[in-house]
């Protein structure tokens, strides 16, 4: 299970790979442009995604 949340965008999003992970938040990034950036032309927009995974060290 991936989650994800976002300070910039009011989100979370939850799915069972990265891949679809991605997926949803670049779905979501592009909801809210149109009315926050009008400007801006989706095609053009950057996104940067960040995985972090942490683990707990081997007991031996």
């Amino acid at each position: 299970m991936w989650r994800d949340h976002c300070d910039d965008i009011p989100a979370a999003a939850d799915a069972d790979t990265l891949d679809e992970l991605l997926a949803k938040i670049s779905t979501m990034a592009l909801d809210p442009l149109p009315d926050n950036h009008p400007d801006v032309v989706p095609e053009q927009l950057f996104l940067q995604i960040m995985a972090l995974r942490e683990v707990e060290p081997a007991v031996i």
